[in-house]
């Protein structure tokens, strides 16, 4: 039987015990607490940044860029052919950019709906359509059954009621050709954006969407670009990109923010599309172009326009 002395020795350790026992349970929990803590700190910062950054993402009214889908065109004689010409175009040539609207048929783009009928048609006219989209032309168009094979089926831009689309007027996508510089070429050779007659801002930060194939050269978005013939900008495709080795189709879906250093009320007027390379001949298509204003944290970089949201025929 353990003596006073011993049983007084046992009680005192274990108190100690419960003692460390505790200061280590308190320890745990204050460090529980602490990671707790910041959990929830990292939590609100990343809510706070979130939040912050759907400023810099929301998209505000419509877009910006006139007539996207060149339905505003009329049929016009120049210098002997006759050619469509676009009343308000989603972008404005200058130098010697020469634009043109062609054919949604055009690298299968899209084309008509499959309708029963159609479908017997082409299967008995074969030799008139195609099943490459890199062969796709005007006049011969993809067959309108390879849905996989267009970016706009169901009869995509084909105007009139009685069409698929329920489109009133027919669509078409832009056609550009730029030259390779000479010695006689002029100043500049810039394709700009075209957000209306008033050339109406909407703050610092835009979102930029479209279709894009680059046949040849190379093509570039960027500041001034194309004037003085500067090859040089903040975004480039080139035509190897666009091969059938390198892609599965002509046209490639192009999606870039762009942040305009100059905030005032034409501070999109030294953006534009062009040449990347002056030696050699551009030829590109771009369809469906959507230009957005982005909402942002400064309250005087928030987006602001004068009457440019939807453009004409939006």
């Amino acid at each position: 039987m353990p003596t006073f002395e011993e049983h007084l020795v046992s009680l005192t350790q274990t108190n100690a015990d419960l003692v460390t026992s505790n200061n280590e349970l308190t320890k745990n929990v204050i460090d529980k607490l602490g990671q707790i803590n910041q959990r929830v700190e990292a939590a609100e910062q990343q809510m706070n940044d979130f939040a912050q950054d759907l400023l810099k993402h929301r998209i505000v009214g419509g877009n910006l860029l006139m007539d996207p889908w060149l339905m505003n065109t009329t049929l016009e004689t120049v210098e002997g052919v006759e050619k469509l010409v676009p009343a308000t175009p989603p972008f404005l040539p200058t130098g010697e950019v020469k634009m043109a609207a062609v054919s949604q048929n055009t690298y299968a783009f899209g084309t008509e709906y499959p309708h029963l009928s159609v479908q017997q048609y082409q299967e008995q006219n074969a030799e008139r359509f195609t099943d490459e989209p890199w062969l796709a032309r005007s006049e011969k168009p993809i067959f309108a059954k390879l849905y996989n094979k267009q970016i706009m089926p169901y009869g995509g831009l084909e105007g009139g009621l009685d069409k698929w689309s329920k489109l009133n007027k027919q669509g078409y996508i832009s056609q550009f050709l730029i030259p390779k510089q000479t010695e006689q070429s002029p100043y500049s050779a810039a394709i700009e954006l075209n957000v209306g007659r008033n050339r109406a801002s909407a703050g610092g930060l835009y979102l930029f969407r479209a279709w894009v194939y680059v046949k040849s050269g190379k093509l570039i978005f960027g500041d001034h670009a194309g004037y003085g013939r500067k090859a040089q900008g903040e975004r480039a495709w080139s035509e190897s990109e666009f091969s059938k080795d390198n892609s599965e189709h002509p046209f490639k879906f192009v999606e870039f923010k762009i942040s305009s250093a100059r905030y005032n009320g034409n501070s999109l007027r030294q953006l534009n599309f062009a040449s990347g390379d002056n030696n050699s001949d551009l030829e590109c298509y771009i369809a469906s172009p959507q230009l957005f204003a982005l909402d942002h944290p400064d309250d005087n970089k928030k987006p602001m326009t004068g009457e440019t949201f939807g453009g004409h025929y939006a």
